[in-house]
């Protein structure tokens, strides 16, 4: 998609022009200096968020950040000067007429991450469960040989081997217990701050990355969502 700033003959207005669409006036009427020509630059969007920026005349004269060129890659923010009377291209008319775009693909990796993290959290709880419930099948199963045994030396031994190793058993599922919680906040925070829409880093809730490429846009910027690995 190639975009075409320039000035409008007609009016004085700063014209975009959209590949396949018809071209915009925007801003105040005569506030186009007659310095900046009517194709003046044009804009490419790249693979990295931003633009290819091409001065389409050589007798045009286009500045960024300072810097006289004929092509180079800009974003959003860059100052973006035309012609001898240094005319300040505002970004800002170029969103009223090409809507914000938010590459959403990085999405999906922190997505895949955040459940394979939790679902091994969530086994690792489980196996602990398990291991509690063992170490108390092991107790009443050492109290009962004890007390059934006829070696009295023998029942001891196994009286104290079943005491002594369900409350080691208790206790190492008690201590990793107490982390497992901590553990999926902190999850669950570091989830919230990263799967965030690109364009105005607001969460995305917990809904399935192939849920959110479905959506056209952000409910919040309205930026548009792309993925640029599809």
């Amino acid at each position: 998609m190639e975009i075409v700033i320039g000035r409008k003959a007609d009016n004085g207005q700063l014209k975009i022009a959209v590949e396949g669409r018809p071209e915009r006036g925007v801003g105040a009427m005569g506030s186009v200096p007659p310095t900046v020509s009517r194709s003046h630059f044009s804009l490419q969007p790249d693979d990295k968020g931003g633009y290819k920026l091409t001065n389409l005349n050589p007798a045009n004269e286009t500045l960024v950040n300072g810097v006289s060129v004929e092509t180079t890659h800009v974003k959003s923010g860059d100052r973006i000067e035309l012609g001898a009377s240094r005319y300040l291209f505002d970004w800002k008319h170029l969103d009223q007429v090409v809507p914000k775009q938010a590459d959403i693909s990085p999405l999906e990796a922190i997505w895949d991450s955040y459940q394979q993290r939790r679902m091994k959290m969530q086994i690792r709880q489980g196996r602990l469960n398990a291991v509690g419930r063992v170490a108390g099948v092991i107790s009443m199963a050492g109290t009962v040989f004890a007390v059934v045994g006829e070696n009295s030396d023998w029942r001891l031994i196994l009286l104290i081997s079943a005491i002594v190793l369900s409350v080691l058993l208790s206790a190492v599922t008690f201590i990793n217990a107490s982390k497992t919680p901590k553990l999926m906040a902190e999850l669950d925070k570091e989830f919230q701050l990263t799967y965030t829409c690109p364009s105005c880093g607001v969460f995305m809730g917990n809904q399935p990355y192939h849920v959110l490429k479905q959506r056209p846009s952000c409910p919040y910027c309205k930026a548009k969502f792309v993925d640029l690995n599809s």
